[in-house]
């Protein structure tokens, strides 16, 4: 009995240097780690480089800017359309404009980490869609502009320069599309009218979001500006029908010009 449990205390001995070896073992093994090398995230920005890209957004800003509009002018008309209980036609501005303008601005949209109008967007067209209420379809239309207005940007993307930029290019566009949409002071083709008038309507928008700081910096080409599109509305007497301006095309390109001739006098400033 005595030999057997000599045995039982040798083996459980055994046992127990055995477990502390192997624990020993682990532990040494976790302790085997191989130290990463510290990168510095400074080291990561290439000062120039930003400097660079921050440059070629900027070049780009008026036409992002002006393609946004696009993608105003096509909701602004559905919304009159609708408003005048023409919801087919505002249904059919939607699926042929907005979606070939939201591929187009899907891409730069993320360049520029902009919050996009995805969600504000649908919600609109589906209000169109569903048939709601003028209200419930306006009240969608606001949020879908303080989108795009959002995705417009802040700072050095959003000064007098690069919005007038767009206004003109929105103006000129109008102007090529009125006189496509109209002949001997008829309407020719309506599709391209109300498009004219919803491009005259983004540009006036992006007029109005021009910050106070930089209306008052540039108060005196801000009048003028005003002055160049003021009586632009005019144009179009009524959007699905009628008589409208043999000269339209020509009085939207004359605004056009005027704006450019502004948008010189800012460049230089």
């Amino acid at each position: 009995l005595t030999t057997l449990w000599l045995a039982f205390g040798a083996g459980t001995v055994i046992l127990l240097v055995a477990m502390t070896q192997l624990t020993v073992g682990k532990t040494a093994k976790k302790k085997r780690v191989i130290p990463q090398p510290r990168v510095s995230t400074e080291k990561l920005v290439d000062p120039a480089a930003a400097k660079a890209a921050l440059a070629q957004v900027l070049l780009e800003q008026p036409g992002y800017v002006a393609t946004l509009g696009e993608l105003d002018a096509e909701a602004h008309v559905a919304l009159a359309l609708y408003q005048t209980r023409h919801a087919a036609i505002a249904r059919s501005h939607l699926s042929h404009g907005d979606a070939i303008i939201h591929r187009r601005l899907l891409n730069r949209v993320l360049a520029r980490r902009a919050p996009g109008f995805s969600a504000e967007l649908k919600a609109f067209t589906k209000a169109i869609e569903r048939g709601e209420s003028f209200k419930s379809v306006q009240k969608n239309y606001v949020a879908l502009e303080a989108a795009i207005a959002a995705s417009r940007g802040k700072g050095d993307l959003v000064k007098a320069v690069s919005m007038v930029t767009a206004t003109g290019l929105l103006i000129g566009r109008s102007a090529d599309f009125y006189s496509s949409g109209v002949g001997n002071g008829k309407i020719i083709d309506q599709s391209q009218y109300q498009d004219a008038w919803g491009f005259m309507k983004a540009a006036k928008n992006i007029m109005a979001d021009i910050s106070k700081s930089e209306k008052a910096k540039h108060a005196e080409e801000m009048v003028q500006l005003d002055s160049a599109l003021a009586n632009l509305n005019a144009l179009w007497p009524n959007l699905t029908d009628g008589d409208a301006n043999r000269d339209g095309g020509q009085i939207l390109s004359d605004a056009a010009v005027r704006v450019n001739e502004i948008l010189t006098r800012l460049q230089s400033q």
